[in-house]
């Protein structure tokens, strides 16, 4: 049996029987190792048994120094270069150069002796003989520095030669094909141009202003890995220490630039090297160094003395000088940090130690400042997380039960007489009945004044915070959510209003979507009223970006014109376009109402070309969605009417193609759109009930533009989960390790044209995974395994067992997967045989898999058979269509969805020999990561989705039986016209945040699993067959 079909299974160490097994190990780890790549040495491990060189090469990989120094170790026995290589890599270079004093020392231990020499400025240390020609790098830089600070001219020379002939003969050697052996020897280069350029400042040969400035531009510009950026920083440290006028202040920011990177790589032991040179400098005017020994003390656990720490730099700072930078700096993290461990009351926080940091900043730097922008987000999230609990407690039955006693005492108090003046005993009941009620209802006064307070200060901060960065650009939806949780309190409308008018509208255009869906006709004149707030917002958006706003728009204008130009074809009763001449009749509604009347405005300014050529495109694209196809299907595609407005259309030169990505111009500059040419004669029809047609537009550009024209279909939840992948590729970008695997969801453009109708762009150059491995005339289970049991057989077992008991599906799915071989390996054969191309191929599209599974999972997403899963030929990435199903809708099926994602044995089969392990475990575990990491803005962002007034996030029993239809292909019916009931899908958001929420804490099963623990969990749930022998014939399982 050929390995990788044993390779399907999740099971952690999955082992051979038999020699193959450590042979094939043997070869992955020579590989793996020569390539860098950390994620296939971690998964090489599953093959075999592990051994100790195993574990070894794993530590290495992953930067695990301490394990290493640990087993070599245990090993005692020649061992010595792997002690200092530990040694050298942990930053113990004080122990490395006391250590390995013998005699007899091998080439790697002299040259570890050496960097260690060089970087701790030790040069009296013997450790290189001049001219030896087995010399290497770190000897020459040695002799190089020790010469220029003895000031041995001869020395330099021979110490510059020696790092030359140690340069050349590693590039002589090197693979060029392995980017991974590259990397420290482009690292030792970048390292021997800074010696050259250090060593002519010392000699008096370069400019000296020059070269530090460019010395610390490259500091504040860190490389792929700070490991690799590192030895060059300590080298610009060490020959700025060696410069004649020694420039403190210079030094004090590389050594402060040095102990943050070095941080954010959870180097803590290397930054408090920095911070110790630091703290020699004995520089006073500037302690913005101690701030940063503050967090590599957090970082490291070390709270208490952190906080130590901390608050004696403030009560020294206090008496010096209370208006520096570095005092509000200092007492922002200090509030920081007594929030998160709640040291102090609230209102103290507030009042000492945020407010005051925002006071200091806004005193001292005025409104461009990064500190004072980061000063406003601390403030706004402190005063939101107080909110949030004081809004939480309102809700909770605790203060319901403490409403309904005072409710119960005031009926009391108003059945019972007063006393009268002469009457010879006070009713103590009464009397304690009446203070404990006005205490309750002091107590409520003070939570809602509190409440209101804090909502106030955090809409308010957020805005400010807006107003004057890109960095925090998401916190838009934080501020979308309170304005809409609190619409009809007038100081809210106000502030939006007041802080919009200084925020530009490109931050909102993620929003468009949720903002058009609340539009309204103000119902009074005030100006702080939230529809008039609301429409001045999009009316500013509709002018600075019309491309990504009109379309939106339009949309909502032509909510219920999906009926009218339905009866108008059944009403010709041809295929030809129906007549045009009076316009029927739309019902009109509030948002409608307020869309038409914006377009109508926006006719009569300079946006009047754009609007009457965009209003014309959708209304023809409409035309083309519910136009009859022919009862007789032509292969070659249908020629559509002359009088179909879509033919008519042609040099469209004032809009975009409408499927295309235009990027949004924050200057509002749009005036490199091409336009639109025309449209082919000809359309294709598609697949499915509605029968969706292929179309094809020419952009003046030249290009061709495929789409997809959708009727009797709700596009509207497909362009939302678009925007929500969007947003979390946004994220992922902004996790360092996240964007260096390139982890990201596809995306493509999903343009709504009404409630039941709307275009998608076609995904170029892409195939459905099914039909790649199930097409019955060329798929590739017919082509690699002909005498195997049939795609189409396998689905008639599965549905012939689907009333029946679950051991006798489970007998019948493992029968099926016997008879039934994995293939999708032989994919990545065909389409990309160059060996180099076949291995990044497959990298992309096991790092895809991986994020699109977990994304999925955390938004619920469903119905992941065959045909909604593209597979791009090119790039071999996966793309998820057909997004309706979301939010666990799927467990709401008449079949239920059992697993968490697709995880099948086809979907495995192409990610190699260690099949889950490594790559597909390890990109789960960071995309998992970043989005537990990123939860607050997550749950914010699908929170603003979810109360979307246009979204309905339910199946109706209609639809979920259409959906698990006994065809191989369908699309979803057409869904209903109005949005559910307020209440109903107030519960349902509720349901499916308190779910999220769960899922982004880690809470499976009863229990808080970690990362890891999480993942490891989906995928055994993913793969169980007892799992997939329950599910739909139609998901085919077993593919």
């Amino acid at each position: 049996m050929h390995p990788e079909e044993k390779a399907w299974c999740s099971t952690p160490f999955l082992l051979w029987d038999g020699p193959e097994a450590a042979q094939v190990q043997q070869l992955l780890l020579a590989a793996y190792s020569g390539l860098g790549d950390e994620d296939g040495l971690h998964g090489s491990r599953c093959l075999a048994l592990p051994s100790d060189g195993i574990w070894d090469k794993c530590a290495e990989q992953q930067g695990d120094w301490s394990s290493v120094l640990a087993l070599a170790d245990l090993q005692s026995v020649g061992c010595d270069v792997k002690a200092a290589l530990a040694l050298k890599q942990c930053g113990l270079y004080g122990t490395l150069h006391h250590a390995f004093q013998h005699e007899n020392q091998s080439p790697e231990l002299i040259e570890s002796q050496s960097e260690c020499s060089w970087r701790l400025a030790k040069w009296d240390h013997p450790v290189v003989a001049k001219g030896e020609e087995s010399a290497g790098f770190h000897q020459g830089v040695f002799l190089t520095l020790s010469a220029t600070a003895n000031g041995e001219a001869e020395g330099i020379v021979d110490g510059l030669q020696m790092c030359r002939k140690s340069l050349s003969s590693e590039l002589s050697n090197v693979a060029v094909s392995v980017t991974h052996g590259l990397y420290p020897l482009l690292s030792k280069l970048h390292m021997y141009t800074v010696l050259e350029a250090g060593v002519s400042v010392c000699r008096g040969a370069a400019s000296y202003s020059e070269v530090i400035e460019t010395w610390l531009d490259r500091a504040k510009q860190p490389g792929c890995s700070f490991q690799l950026h590192e030895p060059v920083l300590w080298m610009l440290i060490m020959l700025l220490k060696m410069l004649p006028s020694f420039p403190r202040k210079e030094l004090a920011s590389l050594l402060e630039c040095y102990a943050s990177q070095a941080r954010s790589s959870n180097l803590f032991l290397w930054a408090e090297r920095a911070l110790k040179c630091l703290d020699t400098l004995e520089i006073v005017l500037n302690r913005l160094w101690k701030l940063e020994e503050f967090r590599v003390q957090c970082a490291r656990g070390n709270i208490p003395k952190a906080q130590h720490m901390l608050w004696t730099l403030l009560q020294s700072l206090r008496k010096e000088s209370t208006s520096s930078t570095v005092y509000a700096e200092a007492l922002k993290l200090y509030g920081e940090h007594l929030w998160e461990n709640c040291l102090e009351s609230p209102d103290t926080i507030a009042r000492d130690y945020l407010e005051k940091a925002v006071q200091l900043l806004e005193a001292k730097s005025g409104m461009a400042s990064k500190k004072l922008w980061d000063a406003y987000l601390t403030l706004a999230r402190f005063a939101d997380n107080r909110y949030q609990g004081i809004n939480q407690y309102m809700q909770s039955p605790d203060h319901q039960d403490q409403k309904m006693l005072l409710q119960d005492s005031d009926k009391i108090l108003g059945s019972t007489p007063t006393r009268q003046p002469h009457a010879p005993k006070p009713d103590v009941k009464r009397i304690r009945i009446q203070r404990e009620s006005e205490l309750d209802r002091q107590h409520m006064e003070r939570l809602k004044k509190s409440r209101n307070h804090y909502l106030v200060q955090a809409l308010q901060n957020y805005l400010l915070c807006l107003q004057g960065t890109d960095s925090h650009d998401l916190r838009i939806f934080r501020v979308a959510s309170l304005w809409f949780q609190n619409l009809d309190m007038a100081e809210v409308n106000q502030l939006i209003q007041h802080g919009l008018q200084k925020i530009e509208t490109y931050k909102f255009v993620p929003l468009v979507h949720q903002l058009a869906a609340r539009m309204g006709i103000p119902e009074a004149k005030s100006p702080f009223n939230f529809k008039h707030v609301l429409g001045k917002l999009i009316e500013r958006m509709l002018k600075d970006h019309p491309f990504q706003t009109l379309p939106v728009i339009l949309a909502m204008r032509n909510a219920d014109k999906d009926d009218v130009i339905a009866k108008e074809y059944s009403a010709s009763g041809s295929g030809d376009a129906p007549p045009r001449t009076k316009k029927a009749k739309i019902s009109v509604e509030e948002r409608v109402e307020a869309a038409q009347a914006l377009v109508e405005r926006a006719s009569k300014t300079s946006l009047a070309p754009i609007v009457s050529e965009m209003d014309a495109l959708m209304d023809a694209y409409m035309h083309l969605a519910y136009l009859p196809p022919p009862q007789v299907k032509n292969s070659n595609g249908v020629t559509l009417p002359r009088n179909a407005p879509i033919v008519k259309l042609s040099d469209l030169s004032h809009i975009p193609v409408l499927t295309q990505v235009v990027k949004v111009d924050r200057s509002c500059k749009y005036g490199n759109v091409s336009g639109i040419s025309k449209f082919l004669a000809q359309y294709h029809l598609c697949g499915g009930i509605n029968l969706p047609k292929k179309v094809t537009c020419m952009g003046q550009d030249g290009k061709r533009y495929t789409q997809l024209v959708k009727g009797r279909d709700d596009l509207r939840q497909d362009a939302v989960m678009q925007q929500v992948f969007q947003l979390v590729n946004e994220l992922l970008k902004q996790d360092v390790d996240s964007r260096a695997f390139k982890l990201h969801v596809r995306t493509y453009k999903v343009v709504p044209l009404s409630r039941r109708s709307g275009i998608l762009q076609w995904c170029e150059g892409t195939q459905p995974f099914g039909e790649y491995l199930t097409n019955p005339n060329v798929g590739a289970h017919k082509r690699y395994y002909p005498s195997d049991w049939s795609a189409m057989e396998c689905r008639n077992k599965m549905r012939d067992v689907a009333h029946s008991s679950p051991d006798v599906k489970l007998m019948m799915f493992r029968e099926i997967c016997d008879k039934f071989n994995p293939v999708f390996r032989y994919f990545f054969l065909e389409k990309f045989p160059e060996p180099t191309k076949w291995f990044e191929r497959r990298q992309a599209y096991t790092r895809s898999v991986a994020t699109g599974s977990i994304v999925g999972y955390i938004l619920g997403l469903g119905d992941r058979h065959c045909a909604n899963i593209l597979v791009d030929n090119h790039t071999a990435e996966v793309i998820h269509i057909d997004l309706g199903v979301a939010f666990e809708q799927g467990k709401t099926l008449n079949t239920p969805e059992t697993v968490p994602f697709r995880l099948t044995r086809d979907v495995v089969d192409g990610m190699g020999l260690s099949g889950v392990e490594g790559t597909f475990r390890r990109c789960c575990e960071r995309t998992m990561h970043v989005m537990r990491r990123s939860q607050e803005s997550l749950l914010t962002i699908v929170e603003v989705l979810l109360y979307d007034p246009l979204s309905a996030w339910t199946l109706s029993p209609e639809q979920a039986a259409a959906l698990q239809h006994s065809k191989s292909q369908v699309t979803k019916p057409s869904v209903a016209a109005t949005a559910p009931a307020s209440d109903n899908k107030n519960r349902l958001a509720q349901r499916v945040l308190l779910r999220l929420k769960q899922k982004l804490q880690g809470q499976e099963e009863g229990a808080t699993l970690s990362v890891t623990g999480q993942v490891n969990l989906l995928i055994q749930q993913a793969t169980d067959p007892a799992n997939l022998c329950r599910l739909f014939s139609g998901w085919q399982p077993y593919v």
